[in-house]
Parts: C-alpha cells; sequence; structure tokens
C-alpha cells in the first residue's frame, strides 16, 4: 500500500470539532507481516474482489482490537483533537458511538491537519492497544509525559505510518490551491478511461459532479488494472495539468491525439500524478 506521509506546510488548528455530518469509517484490512502483506495494486484480482476479501467494518477496531492487534489497517476521518505533538483522535458518532481512537504518528515527519477544518484524513498503520511504555519500546517513540495519555491506556489506538489528506473530487475542484504539490488520498468513483495511464475520478456528492483527471506513471500502469465504474482510492500528487511541464517531471509520452485532447479538456486544471491504486474502503454511504 502506497505510503502517504510527504506533508508540507503546517497549517490550521489541532483543536476540531466533529462535524455535523457523521462521516463513516471502514478498516481495510490487511495482514501485518511485512512479508505477508498484501500490495491493493495488482495484476491479479480486480479492485472488487479485493474489497470483498478484506475490508473490515470500523467498529471492529474499537470492539475486537485483540483480533486486529498487529494488522495493517486504513481508516479515513476528521482529526478531532490534538492530545501531544505526536497524537492525536480520531472518530465517528454514527460508527463508533463517540468513541476515540488515537493515531500515534510514526511517519517520521510532522502532522500536517487539513483545512479547511472539516477536510479528512486517511491514515495507515498498524492497530496496537496504546501502551506508551510498549510504543517506546516497538517503535522508538517518546511520546512524553505519561499523564497526557492515561484516557487512551489500554483502548484502542492506530500506530501510524502514513497520514494524507483525503479530499473527494468536488473538495478539490471547489479550492485545488490548498492540495497542489501535496501527496493525497482520493476516493471516487472510475468514470471514464482514455488508456492504461489516464482516466477520469467522479464523486456524486453535494459538491457537483466535478471530473478529477489521473495520470498514471510508468512505474506503476502495468499492476493497477481498473474498470469503468469501480470505486477506488487513487493516491498520488496534485499538480495543475500544464502538459510540458508533466511531460519533462515525469517523462510521460502521450499519443498526439490523446495528447490533444487532454490539453484541450484540462489545461491548467487539477491532475493526479498517481502514486497508488487500491480498493477504497469508504462505503458508497459515506460518499
Amino acid at each position: 500500500m502506497i505510503m502517504l506521509n510527504k506533508y508540507h506546510n503546517y497549517k490550521g488548528s489541532w483543536n476540531l470539532c466533529i462535524s455535523a455530518t457523521a462521516i463513516a469509517l471502514t478498516a481495510l484490512l490487511l495482514p501485518a507481516c511485512a512479508n505477508n502483506e498484501q500490495q491493493a495494486t495488482t495484476s491479479e484480482p480486480t479492485a472488487d474482489t479485493i474489497a470483498e476479501k478484506e475490508n473490515v467494518t470500523a467498529p471492529e477496531v474499537s470492539e475486537n482490537t485483540n483480533a486486529l492487534i498487529g494488522k495493517l489497517v486504513t481508516v479515513r476521518s476528521q482529526p478531532i483533537n490534538r492530545v501531544s505533538d505526536n497524537v492525536f483522535t480520531i472518530t465517528d458518532r454514527e460508527v463508533f458511538g463517540g468513541k476515540r481512537i488515537a493515531v500515534v504518528n510514526n511517519t517520521g515527519k510532522p502532522v500536517n491537519l487539513p483545512e479547511p477544518q472539516d477536510a479528512r484524513l486517511q491514515v495507515t498503520g498498524t492497530v496496537a492497544k496504546f501502551n506508551i511504555n510498549a510504543i517506546k519500546q516497538e517503535y522508538g517513540l517518546d511520546l512524553g509525559q505519561q499523564d497526557l495519555y492515561r484516557e487512551y491506556e489500554g483502548r484502542p489506538a492506530i500506530i501510524a505510518r502514513s497520514i494524507a489528506l483525503a479530499p473527494v473530487p468536488g473538495e478539490i475542484a471547489e479550492n485545488p490551491k490548498i492540495y497542489y504539490n501535496k501527496v493525497i488520498a482520493v476516493p471516487a468513483d472510475i468514470a471514464r478511461i482514455y488508456g492504461p495511464n489516464a482516466f477520469v475520478l467522479e464523486d456524486d456528492t453535494l459538491l457537483g459532479n466535478n471530473p478529477l483527471l489521473v495520470l498514471v506513471t510508468n512505474q506503476l500502469k502495468d499492476k493497477a488494472p481498473i474498470k469503468q465504474g469501480e470505486r477506488i482510492v487513487a493516491t498520488g500528487t496534485l499538480r495543475q495539468f500544464v502538459i510540458a511541464k508533466l511531460e519533462r517531471d515525469y517523462n510521460f509520452a502521450f499519443d498526439p491525439q490523446l495528447r490533444k485532447q487532454l490539453e484541450a479538456d484540462y489545461n491548467t486544471k487539477p491532475v493526479l500524478i498517481v502514486e497508488g491504486i487500491y480498493p477504497s474502503a469508504l462505503p458508497q454511504s459515506a460518499k
């Protein structure tokens, strides 16, 4: 699974309120052992079949922590409250009944909370029971004063190896500048496929049906089977579509006809240079 820990330009307040609209969380369950981790961008099963086998519901992270200890999960939520420089909490009133899950930042970089304040984060990490001494011993993370974490001791936690903004296409279209040159994770439906290295994502929400062009680098295109109508999460860097710069920076070699069409349709619009494609862990009801 692509790691999403390239955050820059710290902005925003740590103290965020829960949105009035509950956002459902779903965890994408993968074996935690490094030798057995399954990549979601594989040439064998389709994204749909992988999702059916590997999705678990978010309550299991909270209620069945013992069964998930050591497992790698991905959840998408709003950050709620800063506990310390390396710990914040996420939750969902609908799914967790208001219970908080601690997220321990093990990415090696500061966590930058998103703006606007109701934007979502995607967190990938290993499920553990929160124990400050065990975390220090296993991960080398000194979390500081133990008193800060008494509320979370023994409760479920995610030791995060990656943290990224997780906007939908409509949010990107509304204000692309806040996402440019950042690594993001975009959950959406594949609306159109131009070819193996170019397709369009859409997400029919209150913000409208805003198409987002996705370009696949040569590194990834042979490992990312996709089909129209499939719901995926695409991870990568958001750029402005200036075709000459993209060709220079990523060595794209477009078919002349496709090049002309893309430039006509998307010139100066946002484009996602994808680094990973995997099944969406976000249920349709949470779109």
